[in-house]
């Protein structure tokens, strides 16, 4: 478990910081901590519905990540209801849009973009009313009345309520009270490629057979490439991964058969990418003035799927029902953030989230009969669909291809 100590010189500096300080005012920002997706999202509703915002991120413009690059059609409609669309149909279909009619573009879910595309759209959709800071934030100081942050260049800023969208930095110094609880430790490993477009065919997920390390593998069609989202459960198996780095097509082909057709002749375009994921949660309680959202209070595994939605559903209950509610009385005190965190459907979403994280693995390395009986039925069914295509009758369902998956990485 990893521990975040507010010391007690953040205290001593807080204190002395509100002796010079008038109670909240309604003109102090709401601040937001990081521009990531849900930072960015967050700035947009907060924005759009007439608050002031100042969002800090310490970089200038998105950078290249290997982040979420592909939405299920659940999220599609979240980011509709968020009024945020716009910008992922416009980084999704990008050049595409020129050469084809609306009615050949690709559904949403069937395409996909980098993710610091879909970033910079989003950052182009803030109003007015939303200030951006291309400056890191040193610490983090709850209080009640006017929560404030340390930047990097010395500065402290004042706001009214604190929104901590850092992803996964919360340093020990960071000035919060945080708790982690270490879910899952190394739990999984994505692995981004991309490969020279040949066409402008839909995307699909193509299941690894029953028994393998890898989980899946999402093929998405992007504006000028194709990507590839290999998703597996085993970091520790130290001859995988390197073996995959120095020749992928033949590794991928060679441990999943059912995809060599289609990397035959297939050209790698850019860098191998690699993220490992630990499991982690929030167990701290709320605190004065500030609330925490998406990866900085959850990360999920990105194999399954449940990112987007688990962002989606964070900023929905902060803009929608909280910020409006917390505003309407004076003060933030625990009391109120924690409200957010009680929230029925964010904590929905974060069980589903979750869930999914955890069998996901199970599937592939879980030890109990339960487990090993679901690989045994997948290589039944492998056989049988192998014999219907031996045959020439096509099975109930091409081994392998799935709809229902996400590549959220």
């Amino acid at each position: 478990m990893w521990h975040a100590p507010a010391t007690n010189s953040w205290r001593r500096v807080r204190c002395s910081l509100r002796e010079r300080v008038s109670p909240l005012r309604e003109a102090d920002p709401i601040l937001i901590v990081g521009a990531g997706m849900a930072g960015a999202l967050t700035a947009l509703r907060l924005g759009r519905a007439g608050y002031g915002v100042r969002i800090f991120d310490r970089h200038s413009h998105p950078r290249p990540t290997f982040r979420a690059e592909k939405l299920t059609q659940d999220q599609i409609e979240g980011l509709r209801e968020l009024g945020a669309l716009e910008a992922f149909e416009q980084a999704n279909w990008g050049a595409v849009a020129t050469r084809q009619s609306p009615d050949q573009l690709h559904d949403l879910s069937n395409c996909g973009a980098r993710h610091e595309a879909w970033l910079d759209a989003l950052w182009n959709l803030w109003p007015s009313s939303v200030t951006f800071t291309p400056t890191a934030v040193d610490a983090i100081y709850p209080d009640r009345e006017r929560p404030c942050v340390r930047l990097s260049t010395g500065e402290t800023v004042f706001g009214r309520l604190v929104v901590v969208a850092s992803g996964t930095w919360l340093g020990a110094d960071s000035g919060l009270d945080l708790d982690y609880e270490i879910v899952s430790p190394r739990h999984s490993v994505c692995v981004g490629l991309s490969l020279a477009k040949s066409d402008d065919g839909p995307g699909e997920v193509v299941e690894a057979p029953p028994g393998s390390a890898l989980s899946y593998v999402s093929f998405i069609p992007m504006d000028d490439e194709l990507r590839l989202n290999i998703f597996t459960f085993d970091p520790d198996d130290a001859g995988f991964l390197p073996a995959l780095k120095a020749d992928p097509i033949k590794v991928l082909s060679h441990a999943m058969p059912n995809i060599a057709a289609k990397l035959h002749e297939a050209v790698v375009t850019r860098p191998f990418e690699i993220r490992i994921v630990d499991l982690k949660r929030m167990k701290s309680p709320a605190q004065d003035g500030v609330v925490v959202i998406g990866d900085a209070f959850a990360t999920v595994c990105p194999a399954s799927g449940t990112g987007m939605t688990k962002v989606i559903a964070d900023v929905k209950a902060l803009t929608e029902i909280y910020a409006p509610r917390w505003f309407a009385t004076p003060g933030l005190g625990s009391d109120k953030i924690a409200q957010f965190y009680a929230d029925p459907h964010k904590c929905a979403a974060d069980a589903l989230a979750l869930k999914r994280s955890i069998n996901g693995r199970k599937s592939v390395l879980g030890e109990t009969p339960y487990w090993r009986a679901r690989r045994l039925v997948g290589r039944f069914k492998r056989g049988l669909e192998l014999a219907a295509a031996q045959w020439g009758r096509p099975a109930a369902r091409p081994f392998g291809i799935s709809t229902r998956r996400g590549a959220d990485t």
